[in-house]
């Protein structure tokens, strides 16, 4: 499957528009595979009397022949239809990515909110001890970061579309930027424990979201090519902040 058919599909699969240009061009992609993939026609019965026999073949042989032509021109369209499909998803991608946009910033106040109830010490297999209310709470918050995952995961293969590749932390830096590196870097340190604690707790979602929630940085769902972007501001910290401690020669 390509990444246009998985996008189209994930962007169906939230319940996101999808324009009339995707939909006719998803539509022709699909009827000129099947037409370069349809099989010869069957051989004819033989005929009761001899002399039906020629005109019998001839017709079959007029209808092998039409079907190759056919099925050859079919052929050839394959790959303008593939690309037809491809612009048109990748077309899609910015509006669609903005309503995850809207989705997302609604869904990380819902998550914050009831996060805020729950104890730091609640873990996915240590909740016996929390009151109904933190329970509760748990149980809506885990509700919202399931969700923030999907959305995460639906708009990093809508990117793939448009042309984005991966990086590293890509996941971190979809869901959320740094502040721009300043000139004195000290709150590196703390900025790195998050991102640690956000890759250590991968199994667990309300503690990977509440540790994003409670970082310096800002949550924001990043646009075609920012992933990137925002993973370089992170080496750029780092290495402002090694810069600035090492250690001085003596002269």
């Amino acid at each position: 499957m390509t990444y246009a058919a998985k996008a189209l599909a994930a962007a169906r699969a939230y319940g996101l528009d999808i324009p009339a240009e995707v939909d006719e061009a998803d539509q022709l992609q699909h009827a000129v595979h099947a037409a370069a993939n349809t099989n010869p026609p069957e051989p004819p019965g033989l005929p009761t009397r001899a002399r039906d026999l020629a005109p019998v073949l001839t017709a079959h042989g007029e209808d092998v022949r039409a079907h190759h032509a056919a099925q050859q021109a079919a052929i050839t369209m394959r790959t303008p239809a593939d690309q037809r499909l491809t612009h048109a998803v990748r077309d899609a991608v910015p509006a669609w990515i903005n309503h995850l946009s809207r989705d997302y910033d609604t869904t990380i106040k819902q998550f914050a909110s009831k996060a805020r109830g729950v104890p730091d010490e609640a873990h996915e297999d240590r909740l016996a001890h929390l009151n109904p209310k933190q329970f509760g709470d748990w149980q809506t918050a885990r509700k919202h970061a399931h969700t923030l995952d999907t959305i995460v995961r639906v708009r990093d293969t809508l990117a793939r579309a448009a042309g984005e590749g991966g990086t590293q932390d890509k996941a971190l830096f979809v869901a959320a930027r740094l502040p721009d590196p300043p000139d004195d870097p000290s709150n590196w340190p703390d900025i790195a424990a998050h991102i640690t604690t956000w890759r250590d707790r991968r199994a667990d979602p309300v503690q990977r979201w509440a540790a994003l929630t409670a970082s310096p940085l800002t949550l924001t769902l990043a646009p075609v090519g920012a992933p990137l972007e925002r993973a370089q501001a992170r080496e750029q910290w780092r290495d402002n902040y090694i810069n600035r401690n090492k250690p001085k020669r003596r002269k």
